[in-house]
C-alpha cells in the first residue's frame, strides 16, 4: 500500500480512473502540470483533468483498507478512545472508528451505536479488502476498454496521416502537370514572338534597302537634270 511516487502509505489516495492505479493527494498535486495533464507514474497513461486534482476520485476502498489494516496490525495495542483501559475489538462502519464492547453493550440503550452496523475488526477489514479486489477487478476492465479505445484512435490516425500523404502527393502530381503546361505554353509564345519579329525585321530592312536604292537612282535623275541645265543656259 505504497504510492508509487513516494514511497510511503497512500495519503488522502486518488484513483486514475482509466488505468486503475492510485496516487497520493498531495503527489497528484505536484505531478499535474499547468494545463492540467497528469502522467500516470506507473503505466505512463496520460490524462486531462478539466477541473485538475478535483476530477480525480478518492479511492474510499483503498483509504479504508489502509486505515484498517493500521489498526488490525496493531489489534493486541489498539485501545478504545471513549475507555482506553479496554481494547477497541469492534469497528463501527458507520461511524468508520473503532470501539470497544463497553461503547456497544454496557449503555447499549443510550448509546450512540445502537442502529450502526458494527463488526469486529477482522471482519471489517476483510470486507474492505474484498471492496478493493472489485474495485480493482473494475479498474483493470475500464483500462482494458481505455486502451482499446486509445489504440483505435491510433489506428484511425495512422490512416488519416497515410490519406493526407496520398493527397498531398497526388495535388504535388497535378501542381508538376500543370507547370509543365505552363512552361510549354511559355515557351510557344516566345517561339512566336521570336518568329514575328525576325519576320518583321527582316521586312523593314528589306523596305529600306529598296529606299535607299530608290534615292540613289533619284540622286543620278537630279544630277543628270543638273548637267543638262547647265548645257542649256551657257
Amino acid at each position: 500500500m505504497e504510492c508509487p511516487v513516494c514511497f510511503d502509505v497512500y495519503k488522502r489516495p486518488l484513483l486514475l480512473p482509466g488505468c486503475g492505479h492510485t496516487i497520493c493527494q498531495a503527489c497528484a498535486e505536484m505531478l499535474i502540470s499547468d494545463s492540467n495533464f497528469l502522467r500516470c507514474p506507473e503505466c505512463r497513461l496520460v490524462y486531462q483533468l478539466r477541473q485538475g486534482i478535483k476530477s480525480l476520485p478518492r479511492n474510499v476502498a483503498l483509504q479504508r483498507a489502509i486505515d484498517e489494516h493500521s489498526r488490525t496490525s496493531s489489534f493486541a495495542n489498539l485501545r478504545c478512545e471513549q475507555h482506553p483501559d479496554d481494547a477497541a475489538s469492534l469497528y463501527c462502519k458507520t461511524c468508520e472508528k473503532s470501539i470497544c464492547l463497553k461503547c456497544f453493550f454496557s449503555t447499549k440503550g443510550q448509546s450512540v451505536h445502537n442502529d450502526h452496523n458494527v463488526d469486529t475488526s477482522e471482519d471489517a477489514f476483510s470486507q474492505e479488502m474484498r471492496l478493493l479486489d472489485d474495485l480493482k477487478t473494475r479498474s483493470e476492465e475500464t483500462r482494458d476498454k481505455e486502451m482499446e479505445y486509445i489504440s483505435e484512435l491510433e489506428r484511425t490516425e495512422r490512416s488519416l496521416a497515410a490519406l493526407q500523404a496520398d493527397k498531398l502527393a497526388m495535388i504535388e502530381k497535378h501542381k508538376n502537370a500543370m507547370l509543365s503546361v505552363v512552361k510549354a505554353t511559355a515557351a510557344k509564345i516566345k517561339f512566336t514572338l521570336n518568329g514575328s519579329v525576325a519576320r518583321d525585321r527582316e521586312y523593314l530592312e528589306m523596305a529600306l534597302s529598296s529606299a535607299k536604292e530608290r534615292l540613289v537612282v533619284m540622286e543620278t535623275v537630279l544630277s543628270d537634270v543638273e548637267s543638262v541645265f547647265k548645257r542649256t543656259w551657257q
